[in-house]
């Protein structure tokens, strides 16, 4: 696998894999931003339902050659955050944590 860790921070780099995929590095980027990129190459727009979670930070690999679909199960693994595509559009919107009192 293919390795990201010298990619500087808030910034993206591609990365050839050994399959010949592209993979994209993104460190501590915003996820406004980093949607956008992701969006934009999926041909999905990206409509926040609430503003919070547009300046959270990530720091994500993201290969350009799987579906959009694997990556939406990614960034879904991080709590307080739900992305969903539908048609030609992703959705943000953050998840609030059930298990609080």
């Amino acid at each position: 696998s293919p390795e990201c860790s010298d990619a500087v921070a808030a910034t993206k780099k591609e990365v050839p894999t050994a399959e010949g995929d592209s993979l994209v590095c993104f460190r501590n980027a915003r996820l406004d931003s980093l949607l956008l990129v992701v969006g934009s190459h999926y041909r999905h727009a990206v409509v926040f339902t609430d503003e919070e979670p547009k300046a959270l930070r990530f720091s994500i690999d993201w290969n350009q050659e799987k579906p959009l679909a694997d990556f939406v199960s990614i960034v879904n693994e991080f709590e307080g955050l739900h992305l969903t595509a539908k048609r030609d559009t992703l959705y943000v919107e953050s998840v609030e944590e059930e298990d609080e009192p």
